[in-house]
């Protein structure tokens, strides 16, 4: 799970990696133009959320009846390894059987997800 910055400027992103200097300094990596990678000063940005799940459940339109998050949930299920036979069978038919599809869907979803809910945190709060 990574964090939700906002910037000085007002750039809002996700970050799932951070560096250290030899001085000890903490960057927060922004890659949001990735291949281009900026790593800020944690002393300069403002934490929005400090976990990417429930900033997508706050700002993700209508969460808790989407669609993208019934997905998660299935694939949550069937990658932990917790569905029963039937549920199974109906997630592979959609998913394939493959877990490494699985485990590439579920971050698709989820990185896109991720978007959406900054696109709607930007347009309520900046």
């Amino acid at each position: 799970m990574g964090t939700i910055y906002r910037t000085k400027q007002g750039e809002v992103f996700n970050c799932e990696h951070w560096i250290e200097s030899d001085m000890g300094d903490k960057y927060a990596l922004n890659e949001n133009d990735f291949p281009e990678i900026h790593a800020i000063a944690l002393a300069d940005l403002a934490t929005v959320n400090a976990n990417t799940f429930d900033f997508i459940v706050e700002h993700f339109p209508d969460y808790e009846h989407c669609q993208e998050a019934a997905e998660l949930d299935d694939l949550d299920c069937l990658i932990a390894g917790e569905c029963d036979d039937e549920k199974t069978e109906r997630i592979t038919s959609t998913y394939g059987s493959d877990p490494e599809n699985w485990k590439h869907t579920r971050a698709e979803i989820y990185t896109n997800m991720i978007q959406v809910a900054i696109e709607e945190y930007n347009k309520t709060f900046l």
